[in-house]
């Protein structure tokens, strides 16, 4: 077969390790949005990349094919490559209940929250914590749900440094995507020979982006340093007009 520059993760936007029943959804919700009697682009367009859907469900759908897939990429050094996704959930999809989604997120809080966090790293992130959520039922752990898949997904396309990930949440966050590409090219070339403070400040060099490493578990903005300035302004002055108090005190 020939494999020679296709992504066909890329093209059903999920992980090289989804399940093929996420596979499955993906290549009938990207179907119904491309079908020729559809699509809003031109019809040669649409049938196009239904030609393209096709041919990556065929692949990734039978598992023989998709081992020798994997195996390709191995070899060619393409295994997990980030790609700008184009986000796979439709307006409607059969294969995806939302109401059962709005009564969920109205009876659990925190679903909507989780799957927002997700959706700023990735659109394809958070649609697939839907999934997840209503096909296993998960309404009283839907943390841990979460959880692992942005690791899987950080993991995946960023390596296994806490500090690399960081910088990658940073930069999908802020919607530097050209710049997450490069720092996926980074760590794959790399392979932790180099370290991540050194990445990171060769790549916001090279696209002018301003960041600043957290030192905790929050992904900082440099657009709150001046809140920090100003805190810290703040508390100076207290401390000042304190030292000032007792001196007036012992005075007296």
């Amino acid at each position: 077969m020939d494999f020679f520059n296709k992504d066909y993760y890329g093209v059903l936007g999920v992980l090289p390790s989804a399940e093929v029943f996420l596979i499955k959804v993906a290549y009938k919700a990207l179907s119904q949005r491309y079908h020729p009697d559809k699509s809003k682009a031109s019809k040669q367009q649409a049938e196009a990349k239904m030609k393209t859907l096709n041919e990556a469900y065929a692949i990734l759908s039978e598992s023989s094919k998709r081992k020798q897939y994997d195996d390709y990429l191995k070899v060619q050094g393409k295994q997990n490559e980030y790609h700008k996704e184009e986000p796979v959930e439709p307006d409607t999809d059969e294969s995806f209940n939302n109401e059962d989604w709005l009564m969920a997120i109205q009876y659990v809080s925190e679903l909507k929250t989780l799957h927002d966090d997700l959706e700023t790293i990735s659109a394809n992130l958070g649609f697939t914590f839907k999934l997840y959520v209503l096909r296993d039922k998960a309404f009283d752990n839907p943390q841990s749900i979460a959880s692992e898949l942005e690791s899987k997904f950080f993991a995946t396309f960023f390596g296994n440094e806490a500090k690399t990930h960081e910088f990658a949440k940073f930069l999908l966050i802020k919607g530097h995507r050209s710049a997450a590409q490069e720092l996926n090219k980074a760590v794959k070339l790399f392979d932790n020979k180099i370290e991540p403070e050194k990445l990171a400040e060769s790549i916001c060099s090279k696209y002018k982006i301003n960041y600043i490493a957290s030192t905790n578990d929050l992904y900082k903005d440099p657009s709150l340093q001046g809140d920090k300035l100003g805190l810290f302004r703040t508390g100076f002055w207290f401390l000042l007009l304190s030292f000032i108090a007792v001196i007036l005190s012992q005075i007296k």
